[in-house]
């Protein structure tokens, strides 16, 4: 049994060797646009009030600003608050 397992690792070791030797390549992800004006003008959705819906433009669209997400921490009451809670609060800021 041993020799059989030696014997499996004596071959499989080249296999991996040559495997590994191949050139890295470099990983260029394609993202898609998240709006696009050709695309946007094939959307249908019902009439608003008889009239057509009007989509902004893609350049509208990638101009909107982002939102700035705040961070946020955890209230207790002051006879449960962990020791040093307060304390560490402020030494984060």
């Amino acid at each position: 049994m041993r020799l059989i397992v030696l014997v499996f690792c004596g071959l499989a070791f080249p296999v991996f060797l040559i495997g590994q030797s191949r050139a890295q390549q470099s990983f260029h992800p394609q993202i898609p646009k998240a709006w696009n004006d050709a695309e946007v003008a094939g959307y249908e959705l019902p009439l608003s009030y008889g009239e057509p819906a009007q989509y902004m433009s893609a350049a509208e669209y990638h101009n909107i600003a982002a939102r700035t997400i705040y961070r946020t921490y955890p209230i207790y009451r002051p006879d449960r608050e962990p020791p040093g809670y307060l304390k560490s609060l402020k030494e984060s800021l």
